[in-house]
């Protein structure tokens, strides 16, 4: 639930009402509100003037942000803020964009900006040389993570402009074609990464059956590393396959998991026809009462030693470009430490598009990672 109030930041309490039942909230308005004294500088300490800065509440309890521009001697003032800590996003035309937390507002926060390098190449067809609709992504897996986008243009070329000294992992994507991954360590100069040559994929195309010969919907079908669920009559494509043998695989939870069906797949070509058989009866109605979509963080938990670790993460999730990973401690969610694997998964359900402050410890880094919360479904 959550309060907008005309002039003050927003307030949010969590209320978990059961089947029938009734809860009663109290949500308490920020008391004193804060002011913020910052400068954006670069990277010798000199002022650097016409910077956005964005606020953001490192507080599930106060889901503010604040948007605006430094002045010309780089300083910036933030008022009627939420209680910290506060997350400060800075980006500017001329540097690459800079991310730092403050935790006290009694001194001056200065954001440092780093000159940034130009990363470019070209995608093309490896067969043809034609140009390649693509996407690239730089990604750099820190905490808190970062990520970079570019689509091709004309020829397939593309360019990310101001991006900053560090390693970085470069995925290229592009529908029907194989990915293309490799790491890519920055210095203080613009990169050139020449012509990338993607390999055209085979597609596996097929139907789910049961026991009976019925067709399947929903049922989860894999291979490799792609996957897919079957459509209300039961069909299944799978893109961008390797040439070669591949196992397919499918399951649902009402039907049980198939056998590994061989295939083979041709470069660039469709393998039509496969048909794979669920061990079981399929039952619309016994399907109908399984736990399906889900709302929340789109994440799987287990619980190792203590501590809710993440156990897998669904693809192109808000939890997955938010950066969590396979084997991320969830430290606390919405500043409650989870007590056990119930408490963790409860802390994470949520209304579709209610951020999470989720505090997450990969190795020996500790960081606050803002994550939204969508409509989503187990793997």
């Amino acid at each position: 639930m959550t309060a907008r109030p005309n002039g003050r930041p927003a307030a949010r309490e969590r209320a978990t009402v059961e089947p029938e039942g009734e809860a009663q909230i109290t949500i308490a308005l920020e008391g004193e509100l804060i002011r913020l004294f910052g400068r954006t500088v670069d990277a010798r300490g000199f002022p650097v003037g016409g910077v956005q800065v964005a606020i953001t509440s490192l507080r599930a309890g106060s889901p503010h942000r604040a948007t605006f521009f430094s002045g010309e001697d780089g300083t910036f003032i933030a008022t009627g803020l939420p209680a910290g800590p506060w997350r400060v996003q800075a980006t500017s035309p001329r540097y690459a964009p800079s991310t730092q937390d403050v935790f006290d507002a009694s001194e001056e926060a200065q954001i440092h900006l780093a000159p940034g390098v130009r990363v470019s190449g070209v995608i093309v067809d490896d067969f043809s040389g034609e140009p390649v609709p693509a996407t690239l992504t730089l990604i750099r897996d820190d905490l808190p993570p970062e990520r970079l986008q570019a689509r091709t243009q004309a020829r397939g070329a593309w360019s990310i402009p101001r991006v900053r000294e560090a390693s970085w992992r470069v995925t290229v994507e592009a529908d029907g074609y194989l990915s293309h991954a490799q790491v890519l360590d920055l210095g203080q100069e613009d990169v050139d990464l020449g012509t990338f040559r993607l390999v055209p994929g085979g597609r596996v195309e097929g139907t789910v059956v049961d026991a009976l010969g019925h067709v399947v919907p929903r049922a989860s079908v894999s291979a490799e590393d792609s996957s897919t669920r079957t459509d209300a009559r039961g069909r299944f494509a799978l893109p961008g396959l390797a040439a070669g043998h591949v196992q397919v695989r499918a399951m649902h939870p009402a039907a049980g998991e198939s056998d590994a069906v061989d295939v083979r797949v041709l470069t660039g070509r469709e393998t039509p026809g496969v048909v794979i058989h669920l061990p079981e009866r399929f039952d619309p109605a016994s399907a109908a009462s399984l736990e399906g979509r889900r709302r929340g963080v789109a994440v799987e938990l287990r619980w190792i030693d203590g501590e809710a670790r993440v156990r897998s993460v669904i693809e192109e999730s808000h939890a997955d470009l938010a950066g969590l990973r396979r084997g991320d401690q969830i430290v606390s969610i919405d500043g409650e430490e989870p007590s056990d694997l119930r408490a963790a998964r409860r802390g994470l359900r949520g209304s579709p598009n209610v951020g999470a402050v989720l505090v997450v410890r990969r190795e020996e880094n500790v960081a606050t990672l803002h994550v939204r919360r969508e409509v989503w479904l187990p793997e």
